[in-house]
Parts: structure tokens; C-alpha cells; sequence
């Protein structure tokens, strides 16, 4: 499968619910991830990175952007 280098361009993977268990991950993705790029800045200069962790037999996948004093995580997706 051919990740997208922009955010926008990943919604044609196919997706499964995230469900509240799946919140505990997200440590895991951020911190231990396999792979990670940058994906694009936006007009107000922040900038975004995916994440991807691949986690039993499911990859997730987060995004956080980061601005001017801040970071936070945007989206968070999982794929069978």
C-alpha cells in the first residue's frame, strides 16, 4: 500500500472504528512508531507529521500538527 505524503489524499484507505480501548495506543504510536514523516505546512506555518504504528495485525495511523506554542493530535485512524 502506497501512503500519501498529504493528509488530505488518506481518505481512500479503508478505515475501522477507533473504539475507547484504542485511546491507550496512542502513546505507543507517537513515541515507538515505525515509520514517520512530514506531510505538509499549511498558510499559518504549522506543521504536520503522520505517524504509523503497526500494533497486532492493525496499523494506526495519527496525525499531530504543530504551531506556533502548541502541538496537538489531530486525527487518529486505524486500518484492518
Amino acid at each position: 500500500m502506497i501512503w500519501a505524503r498529504s493528509c488530505v489524499r488518506l481518505w481512500h484507505i479503508k478505515k475501522t472504528d477507533i473504539n475507547p480501548d484504542d485511546f491507550a495506543y496512542i502513546p505507543l504510536v507517537l513515541n515507538e512508531f515505525d515509520t514517520m514523516e512530514y506531510t505538509e505546512t499549511d498558510k499559518k506555518g504549522n506543521k504536520k507529521l503522520l505517524f504509523k504504528k503497526k500494533i497486532d495485525s492493525q496499523i494506526y495511523l495519527a496525525t499531530i500538527e504543530r504551531g506556533l506554542h502548541k502541538a496537538e493530535i489531530r486525527t487518529l485512524w486505524k486500518t484492518p
